[in-house]
């Protein structure tokens, strides 16, 4: 067999997730530890797929993750080796997995690629206070944000040190089930600032009432989220059921 034909099978068979990146991005090898990991039964899945936009497409909190902020390919453009440990890849299924990462240039016959080994990284993370577990994280934050909206103070990372986690850890605790700690405090603020236009409080006061330090935030803030003004609702123009929030960006 020739060198190179028994190296792709070592590497195709090595229990290290390893693939491959063309010039363009493009998967242009995964072995079966990589497809494994990321939910595919069959390596040759991946092949001749966007890497970024397969694995790589959202942060943890659900906000977009452009490629040409993707410090995995950057080895492709500076020709130089790169590694760190804290980046999230997409399961096929669409759950995160926290990974441990790798990438070095490698010269391709249509360019400089990249080389990424990556490890599933789930046992180092923290964990949440008394072992309680993600989703009672997650229920524990979503409590405290209901007590504590009005405080301007809160914010994404103080609720983390709040609940003695990593920051990273909380947001993907919420992206688990398809929100954000920024996310779920600005609308626990707006039905509060809602309930207090319906109880008669001025607009300046409901904003400042409801942890808004801007009433123009506010008011911007909760046309998009409600579809109407604050004036309209504190005048009664809106009825007293409470918006489909979940729903709304």
């Amino acid at each position: 067999m020739p060198p190179a034909d028994l190296a792709v099978q070592i590497l195709a068979r090595v229990p290290l997730p390893v693939w491959v990146l063309d010039v363009d991005g493009v998967v242009a090898f995964a072995n079966d530890a990589a497809a494994s990991v990321l939910g595919y039964r069959d390596p040759g899945v991946l092949r001749g797929l966007q890497g970024h936009e397969t694995v790589h497409h959202h942060r943890p909190d659900g906000s977009d993750y452009p490629v040409e902020q993707c410090p995995l390919l950057r080895p492709a453009s500076t020709g130089e080796a790169a590694a760190a440990d804290d980046e999230w890849f997409i399961r096929r299924d669409g759950s995160l997995l926290p990974i441990t990462w790798s990438a070095a240039p490698i010269e391709l016959p249509n360019g400089r690629g990249t080389v990424l080994s990556f490890q599933d990284r789930t046992a180092r993370l923290p964990r949440p206070v008394d072992g309680v577990g993600r989703d009672g994280l997650l229920a524990a934050a979503t409590d405290h944000v209901a007590r504590h909206a009005a405080d301007p103070a809160l914010t994404p990372q103080r609720l983390a040190r709040e609940h003695h986690v990593s920051l990273r850890l909380l947001q993907s605790a919420f992206a688990a089930s398809g929100t954000s700690p920024a996310r779920c405090i600005r609308e626990q603020r707006l039905l509060l600032a809602r309930r207090l236009l319906l109880e008669g409080a001025p607009v300046g006061v409901a904003a400042t009432r409801s942890g808004f330090t801007d009433v123009g935030t506010f008011t911007r803030a909760f046309r998009r989220w409600s579809g109407g003004t604050p004036s309209a609702v504190a005048g009664g123009a809106a009825d007293a059921g409470l918006p489909p929030a979940v729903d709304r960006p």
